[in-house]
């Protein structure tokens, strides 16, 4: 049996003149995207995706590098896929 996952992608978004770098969650599943500040102190995007779906929730667990963004891999938690958004609409797995 092949398992089924929920692949989100994570992109860095550099600065512009009116906002500083940030980082961006992609969920094509749910047709949802966030995004939030990137942490210079930090200084990995692909940690600051993980450890802010591990908070809201999400069962990360694995990762996978693209061309010119990441990918988590995200298992269901108690039988549905979580949205990035609350709106009540999880999937089921």
């Amino acid at each position: 049996m092949i398992n089924n996952y929920h692949i989100l992608i994570v992109k860095f978004i550099g600065p512009s003149q009116l906002l500083d770098s940030r980082v961006k969650i992609i969920s094509e599943r749910f047709h949802q995207s966030i995004t939030f500040e990137y942490d210079d102190n930090s200084g990995n995007t692909l940690e600051q995706a993980e450890g802010w779906l591990l908070k809201n929730g999400h069962n990360v667990i694995g990762h996978g590098e693209g061309k010119d963004h990441y990918y988590v891999v995200c298992g269901h938690v108690n039988g549905s896929f979580q949205a990035l958004r609350i709106t009540g609409a999880n999937c089921k797995a």
